[in-house]
């Protein structure tokens, strides 16, 4: 949980700049990221 705290923590503080942010990461590392930071669906 305090990985996911952390993560949420970067994006939101680096939301401005998160386009040059995002090109220093791997593909996977931006999926594995996306699964961390996206709730899942409650439904799912």
């Amino acid at each position: 949980k305090s990985i996911k705290k952390a993560l949420s923590e970067f994006r939101r503080t680096h939301y401005d700049s998160w386009h040059e942010h995002r090109e220093k990461f791997t593909e996977d590392q931006l999926v594995i990221l996306a699964d961390v930071l996206i709730s899942p669906s409650y439904y799912a």
